[in-house]
């Protein structure tokens, strides 16, 4: 009777464990639309071989589905929500719909973009940083809000500071930098973010970031010329990752 009641316990407990990996997994999705098993086994804070077991069995359940993309010399396979899974996680009361994976839509240079910044989650996250909104989640609610501009993502950091990300693994157009910061000085006016800190990685880096930024003495708000001063540059702040 004993063993008998000690596999039925440990048969709930192992039903429970179950649920609750599928659900980490498909919150994960849910937000950033997909990602690796690499990733996805630090989100369960599991081996690859766990993780990607728990990924087959939702495959085969009908909750995720797979793409195998060529990134340069090898290939990457990315796990996303099928529509069903999607429907299920999509709120209909709030309006808040999850869109499901579409395989042959996302490139590889999207690909490395998006786990870059899911990978710089994870490391700020496990710093006590939280209320994680990914750029689909900003893209949203920054046109609900009329947002000027669109970040990566935006997080708060433990001093409860709403910073806006941005990961760069290529620079910009140099014309495009005083229009960024001059959108994103309008924000903070509207205390839609506290500062703006970039992440440079790939073929960017964090001091040539910052000599860009402040290399910009002038910028142009409401068709007015506005003369830079430190106290702007400070609210951008410039990290290699």
């Amino acid at each position: 009777m004993a063993n008998s009641q000690f596999l039925i316990k440990d048969k709930a407990q192992q039903v429970i464990r179950i649920a609750e990996k599928r659900e980490l997994i498909l919150n994960w999705l849910k937000v950033e639309g997909h990602s690796t098993c690499q990733i996805l086994s630090q989100v369960l804070g599991m081996k690859g071989l766990g993780a990607h077991n728990t990924l087959k069995a939702m495959e085969r359940d009908g909750l995720l589905r797979c793409e195998e993309l060529p990134t340069g010399s090898k290939t990457q396979i990315i796990y996303g929500l099928t529509p069903h899974a999607a429907a299920l996680a999509s709120d209909f009361k709030n309006n808040e719909l999850v869109n499901y994976f579409e395989p042959g839509r996302v490139s590889a240079w999207t690909l490395q973009h998006s786990l870059s910044i899911q990978k710089l989650r994870l490391q700020l996250e496990s710093e006590g940083w939280t209320n994680w909104k990914s750029d689909r989640q900003c893209k949203r609610y920054g046109q609900q809000n009329n947002w000027l501009k669109v970040p990566d993502a935006i997080a708060t950091t433990p001093d409860g500071r709403t910073i806006a990300i941005e990961v760069e693994r290529s620079y910009k157009s140099l014309k495009r930098y005083p229009e960024i910061l001059a959108n994103y000085l309008q924000m903070m006016k509207q205390e839609q973010i506290t500062a703006v800190h970039y992440h440079c990685t790939g073929q960017c880096t964090s001091k040539k970031m910052q000599d860009i930024f402040h290399s910009i003495k002038q910028i142009k708000i409401k068709g007015q010329d506005i003369t830079l001063q430190p106290e702007h540059h400070q609210k951008f702040h410039f990290f290699n990752f």
